[in-house]
């Protein structure tokens, strides 16, 4: 039977039909939205919790700033970038890709971050990251003479592993991983420097 409001049975299957589709379409504006995910701003004027939601989030941690807030990227994969310049503690959950810029030489236990995949180093200063879980890709931009000194949480198994990636990194410095049977080195461009 027709119901009301339709000229005939045609008539409310392309209604029907028109409906569904815009209906189909909203749906896939908002799941594109959600997965953009939030972008935000950490500055040393506020404090306090930072969350992300279920898209790919990017938190942007200006100098200092990250030590002052509880990070937590909940779902997507999430982007950190954050300038560093001091020996702080932190915060960060569930954050996979870790960017730090160095404007000093500093040390960063990566004990107080959880659930990162990748992390990289970029600046002229030497870094050094304690507690890097095996199976984290470091990725290095260093250049001048940085030196990078990486220890893993645990150095006890035969068969650690830790990829090295080098995005444009010039410097003469040298990069430390203690403890790994394992060093996967790549270059992401022609222009590192091994």
């Amino acid at each position: 039977a027709v119901e009301a409001g339709y000229t005939d049975a045609a008539d409310q299957v392309a209604s029907e039909a028109a409906a569904a589709a815009a209906a189909a379409a909203a749906a896939e504006i908002e799941a594109a939205a959600a997965a953009a995910g939030k972008s935000i701003v950490l500055t040393t004027s506020a404090a306090g919790a930072s969350d992300g939601d279920f898209g790919n989030d990017t938190f942007i941690a200006l100098d200092n700033a990250l030590t002052l807030y509880v990070v937590d990227g909940k779902e997507g994969t999430d982007i950190l970038r954050a300038t560093i310049s001091a020996n702080d503690s932190y915060s960060v959950t569930n954050v996979e890709d870790v960017r730090l810029k160095l404007t000093a030489g500093v040390t960063v236990d990566m004990s107080d971050f959880t659930g990162e995949e990748s992390i990289e180093l970029s600046g002229s200063n030497n870094a050094t990251l304690t507690n890097v879980d095996a199976g984290t890709t470091i990725s290095t931009k260093l250049t001048g003479t940085a030196t990078s000194d990486v220890t893993l949480t645990d150095t006890t198994g035969t068969a650690d592993s830790v990829s090295l990636t080098l995005v444009t990194a010039s410097s003469t410095g040298d990069t430390t991983i203690a403890g790994v049977e394992t060093l996967n080195v790549a270059a992401s461009d022609r222009k590192s420097v091994v």
